[in-house]
């Protein structure tokens, strides 16, 4: 009996004997152990993450725009590992059918043609039981993903996924960290808080405003992103105080005061990426000094560029990623098959990660 009991920690029951603490410390240290092997193994997966400056992602990425821009090619890139289906999206312009930077906002699209016929395929393979979906960006309210259509012209590729899994009744997880963790991160490698909500902000109304000039006063914007990212002094607004702040343009204004206090600082990424200077008006109110669109923006957080802004947005996308690889094999580990849809640049990245944790890929 002793023996199997040596043998097989997890049939100890509780006793009033002495050896049943014993076990039970045995046991929990096989647990740990088992943990220790499981991030273990993640960290060394993960060593192979192919940043944006890399020889192969530039040459993988490349690839993929090409199969892309090939006439009659498959637009979207569909990589299967073991019990995991990542769908890498990509942006068609219509009027030149090539590819252009960010996601595509068309319920016309190809691409959503391709990601629905990926999806009938993972539904037609995968049992209910074990079906998630992981998302991009933000979870969206049910009243945002009722319809195919408004889903994706309001959340391009993921309002389109959220749709697909609340037709199925299938789970949906978000891959993202929240910003205060990215914030934390990026403070470690010595990039403020401050910087980091700078990027939140922009990066936000890049993929936010289907390519159309930004909001006049982007003040609350800057201030939610302080708030989020954990800068001392900025408090986190619940939504329900939210009113009082509009009923009360005084209290509003004490709040844009205290975000223009980080204007100068602003301004000199800014300005060393290209874009136009945050300004204050009259009233109070902090936006760009000339009108911007989201594409301008997306342009000027281009990680594959070299400005001090690109370099952030880097190193944002990085913990990201590691965030959302994470998250892919927590639920492969709980024993799901997760179908996820990212932003091709994210896929590219994090096709070597996956394969070495995975084994094999492969790609259509």
């Amino acid at each position: 009996m002793s023996d199997q009991l040596i043998h097989n920690p997890d049939e100890v029951q509780d006793s009033a004997e002495p050896h049943g603490n014993v076990y039970a410390e045995l046991k929990a240290g096989i647990e740990k152990g088992k943990e220790d092997m499981e991030l273990e193994k993640r960290d060394e997966a993960f060593k192979n993450y192919a940043e944006y400056t890399s020889d192969y992602y530039q040459d993988t990425n490349q690839a993929r725009v090409d199969q892309a821009n090939t006439p009659d090619a498959q637009r979207i890139k569909v990589d299967r590992f073991d019990g995991v289906t990542m769908v890498a999206q990509i942006n068609i312009d219509p009027e030149t059918d090539s590819v252009i930077d960010g996601h595509d906002y068309n319920p016309e699209a190809p691409t959503m043609a391709e990601i629905e016929a990926a999806w009938q395929e993972y539904l037609k393979t995968t049992p209910p039981e074990e079906r998630v979906v992981i998302f991009e960006g933000d979870r969206v309210s049910l009243d945002q993903i009722t319809e195919r259509d408004s889903a994706i012209t309001s959340r391009t590729d993921s309002g389109l996924l959220q749709f697909l899994a609340n037709q199925e009744d299938v789970e949906a997880i978000a891959g993202e960290p929240t910003n205060k963790e990215v914030a934390d991160e990026l403070e470690k490698q010595g990039i403020t808080k401050e910087q980091a909500a700078l990027f939140f902000t922009l990066r936000a109304l890049a993929v936010s405003n289907n390519n159309e000039a930004v909001p006049q006063d982007i003040s609350m914007d800057l201030y939610f992103e302080l708030a989020n990212s954990g800068v001392t002094g900025f408090d986190v607004i619940p939504q329900e105080k939210r009113q009082y702040y509009i009923d009360n343009p005084d209290e509003l204004n004490k709040l844009k005061q205290q975000t223009a206090q980080h204007l100068p600082e602003w301004n000199k990424i800014l300005q060393e990426t290209g874009l136009p200077e945050l300004v204050i008006s009259e009233n109070g109110s902090i936006g760009f000094i000339n009108e911007v669109t989201s594409a301008v923006l997306m342009k000027g957080c281009d990680p594959t560029g070299d400005n001090e802004l690109s370099k952030l947005s880097r190193s944002a996308t990085e913990a990201r990623d590691r965030h959302l690889f994470e998250t892919i094999a927590d639920t492969t580990k709980n024993g799901k098959k997760p179908f996820i849809v990212y932003g091709g640049s994210h896929v590219v990245s994090l096709e070597p990660v996956l394969s070495a944790y995975y084994g094999d890929i492969k790609s259509s």
